[in-house]
C-alpha cells in the first residue's frame, strides 16, 4: 500500500534491528522484579490519570510487563524471541518497527480513549497474529509437549481475548489495539478471501457443469420423469415408439 510506503520511507531512521528481541529482554527484568517486589510492576501500567499527573514513563514502561509472572510465561518469552525474528526477517527492521510502533499508539489511544488501565496484551496479540498469517504452517512445539501449527495458536489465541473482552469500550479497545495489524494484513486478507469465494463458485459452477447426468433406462416422453425419481414408476412403449409413464401413456397404448 502506498500510504504504508510513505510511513515505512518516514520510520526508515528510528528502525530498531532486533527490536522484539529488546523488548523481549525488558520483560525479562520486569518479571524478575515482579518476581522480587510484586508491588513495582504498578508503577509501570498505563494508568491514563497517573500519566496525566506526570508519570510519563507509563506510557512506555507498559510494553514491557509479561502477561503473567508464572513459570509458563518462560515458553511466552521463548515465543516472543521466535516470533520477532521470524517478522523481522519477513518484514525488515523498518516496516517491524513501523508495525510494533502503530500498535503502540493504538494501545496507548485506546487507553486514554476508554479511560482505563491497560497491558500489552492486544499488542503482543498483534505481533502473533501477523506471525501467524505469514508464517501459518510453522510448528511450535508447546509447552515442549504438543506440536501445534502457529496459525491455530494466533487464532485461539485472538478467540480467547475476544471472549474475555467486555462491553463495547472493550471491543473498541481491542480494535484499536491490533489496528496495525489490520493496516497491514486486512486488505490482503480481504482480497484473499474475495479470491477463494470466487474459486470456490468457478469450482461449483465447473463441476456442476462437468457431472453428466445420470444414466436412465426409461424416460417419459410428456414429464420426463425416469426411473430415478419415483422407483414404483412404470412405463410403456407406445405404438408411436415413444415411451411414456402410465400417467401419460396414450389411451390406445394403455
Amino acid at each position: 500500500m502506498s500510504w504504508l510506503n510513505q510511513l515505512e520511507k518516514i520510520a526508515d531512521p528510528i528502525a530498531v534491528p532486533g527490536l522484539i528481541r529488546y523488548v523481549a529482554f525488558l520483560s525479562s527484568a520486569v518479571f524478575v522484579v515482579g518476581l522480587a517486589m510484586p508491588g513495582a510492576v504498578e508503577l509501570l501500567n498505563l494508568q491514563p490519570q497517573a500519566v496525566l499527573r506526570g508519570e510519563i514513563w507509563r506510557v512506555f514502561t507498559f510494553a514491557f510487563i509479561p502477561s503473567s509472572f508464572s513459570l509458563f510465561w518462560i515458553f511466552a518469552l521463548m515465543l516472543m524471541f521466535f516470533i520477532g525474528d521470524g517478522l523481522e526477517q519477513a518484514m525488515g527492521a523498518t516496516r517491524l518497527t513501523l508495525f510494533y510502533l502503530l500498535g503502540w499508539i493504538g494501545t496507548v489511544a485506546a487507553a486514554f480513549i476508554f479511560t482505563g488501565p491497560t497491558t500489552p496484551v492486544f499488542m503482543n496479540l498483534g505481533l502473533l497474529l501477523a506471525f501467524g498469517t505469514l508464517f501459518p504452517d510453522v510448528t511450535i512445539t508447546l509447552f515442549f509437549i504438543l506440536p501445534v501449527k502457529v496459525k491455530w495458536i494466533a487464532l485461539f489465541s485472538f478467540v480467547l481475548a475476544f471472549a474475555s473482552t467486555r462491553g463495547g469500550a472493550g471491543y473498541a479497545a481491542l480494535a484499536v489495539g491490533l489496528g496495525n495489524y489490520l493496516c497491514f494484513f486486512g486488505p490482503a486478507l480481504v482480497r484473499g478471501f474475495r479470491t477463494n469465494t470466487e474459486n470456490a463458485k468457478r469450482r461449483h459452477e465447473f463441476k456442476k457443469k462437468a457431472l453428466p447426468e445420470e444414466d436412465s433406462l426409461h424416460r417419459c416422453k410428456v414429464c420426463e420423469r425416469t426411473e430415478h425419481d419415483d422407483r414404483e414408476l412404470e412405463f410403456r412403449v407406445s405404438s408411436d415408439g415413444e415411451e411414456y409413464c402410465t400417467e401419460h401413456l396414450p389411451p390406445k397404448s394403455a
